[in-house]
């Protein structure tokens, strides 16, 4: 709502999605998959084949538009929002959010993360489920399924996370109304607070 997004001009080609639907099924997904790598590499590397129906759809956008997905996204659906709108972005040294983001997978992981994960697959989630594919909830079936061991699964949890980490301050980046706020610049949290009410009064 504050962005004002609107999805609605998001373009369609349904011969071409039949069109690469029919080289999945022939070629098999790893074919399909394979093509992103030369018009959008992002893609090719967040994506897993199986993800078909992202795949597919980054492939249709840029025969579409001649950009990535991420480009269609990023560029084309953030319109002049009607409201008056203020957000802080905190940040902090990147080693230091790197240590923090590590110790919340080791927090996540001690409350249960493993058991939670291994509950669903009892109810019969796979990885297939667009849910599942959440950072944490694949790695760690990943381990359950005895593709990769769980020393591996954490490693792989804590590089998504602090891999999303970084595409979010990209993101914000983007935005000229973001307020950036730098935690290593204040003593406490409590002057981070009362920075950013008085910018905000100030604003008004």
């Amino acid at each position: 709502i504050i962005c004002n997004y609107n999805f609605t001009d998001a373009k369609v080609d349904k011969t071409y999605r039949k069109h690469l639907r029919e080289l999945a099924e022939k070629n098999g997904k790893k074919y399909v998959h394979s093509l992103l790598k030369d018009v959008d590499e992002v893609s090719y590397k967040k994506l897993y084949p199986n993800d078909l129906k992202r795949v597919v759809r980054a492939l249709e956008v840029y025969k579409l538009t001649g950009k990535t997905i991420g480009e269609f996204n990023a560029r084309n659906r953030l319109y002049e929002a009607p409201y008056k709108i203020y957000y802080f972005v905190l940040t902090m040294n990147r080693t230091e959010l790197y240590e923090k983001i590590n110790s919340r997978v080791d927090i996540m992981l001690k409350k249960g993360l493993i058991d939670e994960v291994e509950n669903l697959k009892s109810m019969g989630c796979t990885r297939n489920m667009q849910s599942m594919k959440a950072i944490g909830y694949k790695e760690i079936l990943g381990y359950l399924e005895g593709t990769i061991s769980l020393d591996e699964a954490i490693y792989l949890v804590k590089k998504g996370s602090r891999n999303y980490a970084k595409r979010q301050l990209t993101w914000f980046r983007k935005d000229k109304r973001a307020i950036w706020v730098n935690e290593d610049d204040f003593n406490c949290r409590s002057e981070i607070v009362e920075y950013i009410i008085n910018k905000f009064k100030a604003m008004q």
